[in-house]
C-alpha cells in the first residue's frame, strides 16, 4: 500500500510531463509545416530587421505585432507598441487622438527608423500623416506573407 501511494503520484506526474511535451512538439511541428503561419512570418521579419540594421537603430511597427521589437532586438521610436484600441470609446482610443499620433510622428522624425513595419494598412485611414511619411521617405522592401497581418517592411530610402 505504501509503495502504491508513492509510485502512483510519480506515474501521474510523468504522464502529465509526457503529455505536455507531446503537445509542445505538435505545436512546433505545426509551425514548421505552415510557413505562412503568422508567428513564422513575424519571426522571419524580425530576423530580417536584425540582420539589416545596427543594434542602436530603431524601428516602428504600425499594427499588431509588437513582438517584432523584442525578436529583432531593436527599440521603438515612441511609447506606443501597437495601434489596437480594444473596443475603447473612440475618444479614448489612442489611434484616434491627434496628440498621440503627433507623438508618433515626432518619434519617427527624431529617431529616423531604418524600418517601419506595417501589419495593418487599412488603418492608414485614421493616420494619413504616417502614410505620407512612408510615401516620402520609405520604400516597400519586402512582405512576409502570413495567414493574417502580414508584416510589410518599409526601408528608409536613405538608409545605407
Amino acid at each position: 500500500p505504501l509503495r502504491i501511494a508513492v509510485v502512483a503520484p510519480c506515474v501521474l506526474v510523468l504522464l502529465a510531463i509526457a503529455g505536455l511535451a507531446a503537445k509542445r512538439s505538435y505545436g512546433s511541428l505545426q509551425l514548421k509545416m505552415q510557413p505562412k503561419q503568422t508567428d513564422n512570418a513575424v519571426a522571419a521579419a524580425a530576423r530580417h530587421i536584425a540582420a539589416n540594421t545596427q543594434p542602436d537603430d530603431r524601428v516602428y511597427v504600425w499594427g499588431s505585432r509588437p513582438q517584432i521589437y523584442v525578436l529583432s532586438g531593436r527599440r521603438n521610436v515612441c511609447r506606443y507598441l501597437y495601434n489596437f484600441y480594444y473596443h475603447l470609446p473612440k475618444e479614448r482610443a489612442f489611434p484616434f487622438q491627434q496628440a498621440r499620433l503627433n507623438e508618433i510622428i515626432v518619434g519617427l522624425r527624431k529617431y529616423r527608423p531604418v524600418y517601419i513595419v506595417v501589419t495593418d494598412p487599412v488603418t492608414f485611414a485614421y493616420f494619413p500623416e504616417l502614410k505620407k511619411h512612408l510615401d516620402e521617405g520609405y520604400a516597400l522592401e519586402r512582405t512576409f506573407e502570413a495567414v493574417e497581418y502580414s508584416p510589410m517592411l518599409y526601408r528608409r530610402k536613405d538608409a545605407s
